[in-house]
């Protein structure tokens, strides 16, 4: 298996956390964390309370990445952490995970 790392997905990490609070989110009450997503090259906003706040929340990220053209938002309702709506948006398209990808 061949793991992938970009850095420079924690710059993009720290911008889009700037771009959000200058939008009024704030992190821990609007949402919970914003994980990188090396294989797929993109960000991961999680824990978001309100479906609301999720869609604009797209409408930024998609802004500030107008090429990461792969999107997914869902809302989480399993497991202990980060619970709510999830936004992960990427540039590369997601790999197989199952036994033959």
């Amino acid at each position: 298996m061949n793991l992938t790392f970009h850095t420079e997905l924690f710059e993009h990490r720290w911008i889009a956390s700037e771009r959000l609070a200058q939008h009024g989110f704030e992190w821990l009450a609007d949402y919970t964390t914003i994980d990188l997503l090396h294989e797929e090259f993109g960000l991961g906003v999680g824990g978001i309370r309100d479906e609301s706040a999720a869609c604009r929340m797209v409408a930024i990220l998609q802004a500030m990445f107008p090429t990461w053209r792969y999107l997914s938002v869902f809302e989480k309702d399993w497991g202990d952490r980060d619970l709510g709506w999830w936004i992960e948006i990427h540039r590369d398209p997601e790999r197989q995970t199952g036994l033959y990808g």
